[in-house]
């Protein structure tokens, strides 16, 4: 029997054989086309694209939420208008065959996103590599998709989020990936579809010894092969608990509050409009957290303003409570705005340093938000991303103030109390929060980047995934000083990270004293269970006991001791 550690990407315990997906890219001819063959392979390259739009759509049709929303992104790409011309001119122009002009114009894409700063479009890569990899198989008629064998657990270097909808049908048990993060797409959909799924497992893997049967232990991060037969059973039992347990967990009109009546308020992550709907039915109390940036960029294209006004607009109209609007999150992109490279661009021209920079941009956001805010008073927060000085909140607000003006004098009506809040994601802002919480109006933790900058481990760097640990003693010792800061000068604090999905993770924030926590809305329903059944007093033991560890393994047993847990 053989153990391998990865990350838990997905949560959940699975026994089934194993199967591997090896990659394949197929073989292109180089050579140019002639003038006769050019209207044949654009009509083919037109052809293959709509056999791929269609693939797509019927996919969709098995999801919903932020899986549904991710593939219709990629559907989106597959649509925009200047990769078809890109495409359909490099087929004229250079003579080049259907297939190469796919694979160039995609390729130019993908390595533009990867000198990008933002984590997202850096997650975004496997999703265009995908559909380049896939129109490609449609236009030189190789696009059967592979067998798998039902109720595999399946292993592969990674997956894309399409792939992982396509292995639905095959009634998959769970998902094994040598690369991938956290917070990739092909992650988030098998959290969608409730998939059991580990990432970064391929550091010891040894795919000459993957045969049989295989387990994923999510609890603990741990893909075991060749198991002996007690040890299946034992697994099995494990299984079958815990789809009793979820089973029993349904939307309820109750709060979200601990056994002894401790009100902790719930609210939910937002990237795409469709996942109101569900943030809705789960009954969150607001949007604690709009990533806009598929805003600035929806897949590739440029949203315009007007755009952004109906999104905005929508989120207010589909949803109840406060909505917390992130302001764009990205920088040293070189998609649609010519910047210097960076070497370093996590520590460059990105965030709100990017934003005071580029006026048009932040002030064309502001309008939209702000021409919202008049129509819904006292339900909307501005959210600064990646302040790391306190004069940047001051140059913030100054922003607002002429945006607002502007509006004003156009007769729109203004929200003149409207807060304007900060990411707490940099040590710094965590070391100095006492400065900052005299300066902002509010906190929003964000826990993904403060882990990241305070371990100095870049999150989507699989050789040192592994040291990616948001449940570090060290992250804990900041947040406890950052809500001290906070109820010191009477602002909300909130968290907004991967954290706040975690059973672990929840239980430390609340145990400091966090009252407010905004997550995906798939970890809803779980985390508000797990908040009812324990009493304050708990919550508090185990994250004093959580900062006063020396390390992650101490944190974990501690949880262990506390919440008597396997």
């Amino acid at each position: 029997m053989n153990k391998y550690e990865g990350l838990t990407a997905s949560e959940g315990s699975a026994v089934g054989p194993i199967h591997i997906i090896h990659s394949h890219s197929p073989d292109l001819d180089r050579a140019n086309i002639s003038d006769d063959q050019i209207h044949i392979e654009v009509a083919r390259y037109i052809s293959a694209a709509q056999e791929y739009e269609l693939e797509l759509q019927t996919l969709l049709k098995k999801l919903r939420g932020t899986a549904s929303e991710i593939i219709q992104a990629q559907a989106l790409i597959l649509q925009d208008e200047q990769i078809k011309e890109e495409i359909v001119s490099q087929i004229k122009k250079e003579q080049h065959s259907a297939a190469i002009a796919v694979h160039h114009t995609y390729s130019k894409y993908i390595e533009r996103l990867r000198d990008s700063a933002s984590n997202m479009f850096k997650q975004r890569i496997i999703d265009l590599v995908t559909i380049r990899e896939r129109l490609v198989e449609w236009v030189i008629g190789e696009s059967s998709k592979k067998q798998v064998p039902i109720g595999s657990i399946v292993v592969a270097k990674e997956l894309s989020p399409t792939d992982v909808v396509s292995l639905v049908d095959s009634n998959i048990k769970g998902i094994i990936l040598e690369k991938g993060g956290l917070t990739a797409h092909a992650a988030i959909v098998a959290q969608s579809l409730e998939i059991p799924c580990l990432v970064q497992v391929g550091r010891f893997l040894d795919y000459h010894t993957l045969d049989g049967v295989g387990i994923i232990d999510g609890a603990e991060g741990l893909f075991i092969t060749n198991p002996d037969e007690p040890t299946i059973q034992q697994y099995q039992y494990i299984i079958e608990v815990a789809k009793k347990k979820r089973q029993r967990i349904k939307p309820s009109t109750s709060p979200g509050q601990t056994k002894d009546g401790n009100r902790v308020s719930l609210h939910a992550n937002i990237e795409f409009i469709q996942e109101l709907d569900l943030a809705t039915k789960i009954r969150a109390e607001g949007i604690g957290l709009v990533r806009t940036e598929a805003l600035l960029y929806g897949g590739i294209t440029h949203k315009s303003e007007k755009e952004q006004d109906v999104y905005y607009r929508r989120l207010l109209e589909d949803s109840t409570g406060p909505v917390v609007i992130r302001l764009f999150d990205v920088g040293g992109d070189k998609i649609h705005v010519l910047t210097p490279n960076e070497s370093n661009p996590f520590l460059g021209w990105r965030g709100i340093r990017m934003l005071l920079d580029e006026h048009d941009m932040l002030h064309s956001q502001l309008r939209s938000i702000l021409k919202c805010a008049g129509d819904y008073p006292s339900r909307i927060k501005i959210l600064a991303p990646m302040v790391t000085n306190v004069d940047e909140i001051s140059s913030l607000k100054e922003e607002v103030e002429k945006v607002q003006n502007e509006l004003a004098r156009y007769g729109h009506p203004i929200d003149n109390n409207i807060p304007i809040g900060i990411m707490v994601e940099v040590p710094a802002v965590a070391i100095m929060a006492d400065a900052f919480a005299k300066e902002a109006d509010f906190f929003s933790i964000g826990t993904n980047d403060l882990t990241q900058y305070t371990l100095a481990v870049d999150r989507t760097n699989d050789q040192v995934g592994g040291l990616f640990q948001h449940d570090h003693p060290a992250i804990w010792l900041l947040i406890r000083d950052i809500v001290t800061a906070a109820k010191t000068h009477g602002i909300e604090v909130s968290v907004c990270g991967e954290l706040a999905s975690d059973l672990l993770g929840v239980s430390g924030l609340i145990g400091l004293g966090l009252r407010e926590l905004s997550m995906k809305p798939s970890s809803f329903l779980k985390v508000k269970g797990w908040i009812r059944e324990f009493e304050m007093s708990t919550f508090e033991a185990f994250a004093n006991d959580a900062c006063t560890a020396r390390d992650r393994n101490e944190v974990y047993k501690a949880f262990r001791k506390h919440f008597h847990t396997a």
